[in-house]
This record gives structure tokens, C-alpha cells and sequence, in this order.
């Protein structure tokens, strides 16, 4: 299924479709907002919705100026990641921030299961499995089930030994080099997107 696209009717009115469901309807000259946007239900913030994004006019790439505590203007990058969505600003870095949002910029990364949810057109593109497969077993399983899928990605960084050896792409990477302990999000009654 396509993540956006449009639907013509016989009556000449148009509907614009996001994940199937449509958001926009419009005829030859009025339009009319549908609210049909998804969201999901949490215990603690009640309906969180999904990112709402433009369909029809292009988002800008520009990088805003940020600095940094020495003065130099931090890059920034685009993450897709499911496994720590719980916490925005992780894996922080004194050179790079991550946004979550803005799929207009030039490199992006996408972890885990995200790796299935590629968007926009950047100049770089990094799968990265950050994650341990003790922790989430099922994700290590992505390149045999989506045969070719490293090859949508410049580099695939993980620091798993058959992923590195099996992968012409592969980068070793130890992104989980820290202890934490704490609830899945599947205990919650939460998915885990992976």
C-alpha cells in the first residue's frame, strides 16, 4: 500500500489517501478537510497521533542553525527508530542531533524494523541495528525475510558477526554498548515496532 495517493470519483471529486484512509477530499475548486487522521491509544497520554506531513507541497531540507556548547553548527539527521521512541533525544552527540520528523533531509537513518519504512529521497541512506538480538531476536531476522532489502541502504551498521559476514554492506558498528534495564513496551500492551 502506497503511504499517499489520490482517488478519483465519478463525480469529479478527488480524495487524498494517507495509509489507505483519506484525509483530504476535494472537488474542482473546494476543498474539504476530512479528519481521519491514525493515532494509537496510550495509558499514560491517552491518543497519540502520527506525524502529519504535506502530501502535495515539498518539505525543505534546510538544517537549522544550532550550535553546539563550542560553537560549532551541528549537523542533523533523520531517524526513524521504533526502539527508542520512548526517549526522543538518545544516542546524543556533541557534533549531531536527530530528527524524527523532517524526511526532506539529505541522510537518514532507520533502525530495526523501521528499515522496512524507507521514505523520501536523501542522498544517504543507513539501516542500523542498534538494538541487541538478545533484546529484540526477531528484528536479526529482516534480510532473510525481505530478501535484497541492504541493498536500499548505503551501509547496514550493526556489530552482529553473521550480519557482518553475510552482508556486503555491513559496517561494524557497536551501537549498544550501555546496561539498561526497564519495562518492554509489549509488557505495556503497547507493539514494538520492529
Amino acid at each position: 500500500m502506497k503511504i499517499f495517493a489520490k482517488q478519483y470519483c465519478e463525480n469529479g471529486r478527488r480524495h487524498i489517501l494517507f495509509f489507505g484512509k483519506k484525509i483530504i477530499s476535494y472537488g474542482k475548486r473546494k476543498k474539504t478537510k476530512v479528519v481521519l487522521i491514525n493515532y494509537t491509544d496510550s495509558k499514560k497520554y491517552g491518543k497519540i497521533y502520527c506525524p502529519i506531513y504535506n502530501p502535495v507541497s515539498a518539505i525543505k531540507g534546510d538544517i537549522p542553525d544550532i550550535y553546539n556548547k563550542d560553537g560549532r553548527k551541528m549537523d542533523m539527521f533523520f531517524l526513524r527508530d521504533g526502539c527508542s521512541a520512548h526517549i526522543p533525544y538518545v544516542y546524543q552527540s556533541q557534533y549531531f542531533l536527530w530528527d524524527r520528523f523532517n524526511i526532506a533531509l539529505p541522510v537518514h537513518f532507520y533502525t530495526h524494523g523501521a528499515m522496512l519504512e524507507t521514505m523520501g529521497n536523501p542522498k544517504k541512506r543507513f539501516g542500523w541495528l542498534l538494538e541487541s538480538s538478545g533484546i529484540v531476536p526477531e528484528t536479526y531476522k529482516i534480510f532473510d525475510l525481505h530478501p535484497g532489502l541492504e541493498k536500499d541502504f548505503d551501509a547496514i551498521l550493526t556489530y552482529d558477526d553473521r550480519l557482518l559476514d553475510k552482508l556486503n554492506n555491513a559496517v561494524f558498528m557497536p551501537g549498544c554498548a550501555q546496561l539498561w534495564y526497564g519495562v518492554f513496551p509489549r509488557d505495556l500492551g503497547g507493539g514494538w515496532n520492529s
